[in-house]
């Protein structure tokens, strides 16, 4: 601040009036500089439009796609769900997974998937869209709009907690909003009709928060009620919800200050849904965990413990990077593609220092009242679940697992960059950046968006990005195949076996293709392994089609009869 101007005083002639003594006289201290005015309520709903549009146009092109993974298991294969409003009794009193898989899957998958919102608004979806006779195309477009459409309401709900947090910025809530808009991490749940679910609970959560603000003006008991209502439909939507009995007064308390009473009515709101859900769901689906063994299912079982707390605190290093540079993207991350850690890698230190340092940075912040505390929370908090730490989630990572994380991320960025002073450098540069980044979102998004049109353009491009996927190797190798391109699917068959020699799946398909391909002899070996681990009657099938194929080849190339006659004769003593 520059220093205040002292004005000379010119000498007079006339001689001086008879007065009281002067007293000292100091300068005044200079008037203190206005504060900037709080954005205007009209110009928030312009940020949370832009903000809505972002995300309308960003998405618009995951409104052709079609059915991908699990959108079987939770709505073509799913009988609760097919039947439209007549489904959503028996959605409420089953496992959200039981009823879309066969018995061996469900047996493996069992261990308290409790999420049934979502599940209902797939059968009234489908409801709806027989009441207008949609196709089934329009049905599936339908319901990518629905996704699309709730995500948008969501990106307002974003612009809406960050203005009540941050009320003398402009750049924070609409820089927040934007970032979360366009990153490319959020394409697996939008852009994936199932991943409804994580929409939903964000959605429901965010409500939950804005609710609490408000309510914190007074005593609106008729508030808290709609505000249990909404974190308990949180919760049918998904568990991290159980974060807002934090969350909620964190929140109140960083706006609005410490007041017992409203503490009081919160943790009663708050804590009344929790209890609900749980008894709901320990009734439904009980309280055991995932009974599968195979790392591609349980990927920490059958290790150390040691070895596993490595990995996760590795991976843990692994979400906080995709939360700023999710590169690259896959549909799986799984067994193989996230090697095991043990403590003598720097990686798991790295990954638990760096929260370490977050978890401080948040009470050091939340002591101070300090609203960007709320951020580190967040992320904190809606990561913990997911992060294998309390319990097996089946995978050890998955880019669907950082949708509601990467918002404290974005609100952070967005914090950093507002913190420049207007009309500096600074500034130009932040706003620049801020650009580069939605530009770079945006593009990585649109081209994301229509690999996950269908289960096979998403593994064949998935698995040239993951090529260490065993998921994706099998399941390219069987694409391959029904496209009669044998030899890309023995090449995908024996990429598998090469990450996974244990797995038995990829054997009895591979020995079909090298069949087609005229390789008997692979073929017979593979069959030799098939046979360990298939059934007698599958065995059986496999041997009538291998020998009809050597039948038709020594047809063709008489001189080769003898070997063929030998291998046909191997083939018949395979049990």
């Amino acid at each position: 601040m520059s220093e205040p101007e002292i004005k000379s005083e010119e000498p007079t002639l006339n001689p001086p009036k008879i007065s009281q003594p002067r007293r000292h006289q100091t300068t005044p201290p200079p008037k203190p500089a206005k504060p900037t005015k709080p954005t205007k309520p009209t110009s928030v709903w312009i940020l949370a439009l832009i903000a809505a549009l972002a995300g309308l146009l960003v998405y618009a092109n995951s409104i052709a796609n079609q059915y991908a993974l699990d959108d079987k298991i939770v709505i073509t294969d799913n009988p609760h769900v097919q039947k439209g409003l007549a489904g959503i009794p028996k959605i409420l009193t089953t496992d959200s997974f039981d009823a879309g898989l066969d018995a061996e899957l469900a047996e493996a998958a069992a261990g308290g998937r409790y999420r049934p919102l979502s599940l209902i608004t797939f059968a009234v979806d489908l409801a709806i869209a027989r009441k207008l006779g949609f196709t089934e195309r329009k049905t599936v477009a339908f319901q990518h709009a629905v996704n699309v459409g709730l995500f948008a309401l969501s990106l307002m709900l974003v612009v809406f907690l960050t203005r009540r947090l941050f009320p003398d910025s402009t750049l924070t809530p609409l820089g927040a909003a934007l970032l979360f808009a366009v990153h490319p991490v959020h394409a697996e749940v939008v852009a994936n009709i199932k991943s409804r679910d994580e929409i939903l609970s964000l959605l429901l959560l965010l409500g939950g928060l804005l609710l609490s603000l408000r309510l914190a003006r007074g005593r609106n008991m008729a508030g808290y009620i709609v505000l249990s209502v909404l974190v308990f439909l949180a919760l049918l939507a998904k568990e991290y919800s159980l974060g807002a009995i934090i969350l909620i007064p964190l929140a109140t308390f960083l706006v609005s200050g410490w007041n017992r009473g409203r503490f009081s009515r919160e943790l009663v709101a708050v804590g009344i849904a929790v209890a609900v859900y749980m008894g709901l769901r320990i009734t439904v689906v009980g309280l055991s965990g995932a009974t599968a063994e195979d790392p591609l299912n349980a990927p920490f079982a059958g290790i150390s413990w040691m070895k596993a707390l490595a990995t996760q605190f590795a991976v843990l290093g692994k979400s906080m990077v995709y939360t700023v540079f999710p590169h690259p993207l896959s549909s799986n991350h799984g067994f193989r593609v996230i090697p095991y850690r043990s403590f003598a890698d720097p990686l798991p230190w790295i990954g638990a220092l760096s929260h370490l340092v977050v978890l401080v940075a948040a009470v050091w912040l939340t002591l101070k009242r300090r609203p960007l505390a709320f951020a580190l929370w967040f992320y904190l908090i809606t990561l913990f679940p997911v992060s294998n730490l309390l319990v097996d989630v089946g995978v050890p990572f998955a880019e669907r697992f950082l949708y509601h994380a990467s918002l404290g991320t974005c609100i952070l960025i967005a914090w950093l960059l507002a913190r420049t002073p207007n009309g500096s450098t600074a500034r130009k540069f932040a706003v620049g950046l801020l650009g580069l980044a939605l530009f770079a979102g945006t593009a990585r998004t649109i081209l994301r968006n229509p690999q996950w049109n269908s289960s096979r353009s998403l593994v064949l491009a998935d698995v040239e990005s993951t090529p260490r996927s065993v998921f994706l190797q099998y399941h390219a190798g069987v694409m391959h195949y029904t496209a009669e391109r044998y030899k890309d699917a023995i090449k995908a068959f024996d990429a598998c076996t090469k990450l996974y020699p244990e797995y038995g799946e990829p054997y009895p398909k591979r020995c079909l293709a090298h069949a087609h391909d005229g390789n008997f002899e692979a073929a017979l070996a593979d069959l030799k392994i098939a046979s360990q681990i298939l059934y007698p009657e599958e065995i059986a099938s496999y041997k009538t089609f291998l020998k009809d194929r050597i039948g038709k080849a020594t047809a063709s190339t008489p001189d080769e009869g003898d070997l063929l006659e030998q291998l046909l004769r191997d083939v018949e003593k395979i049990q």
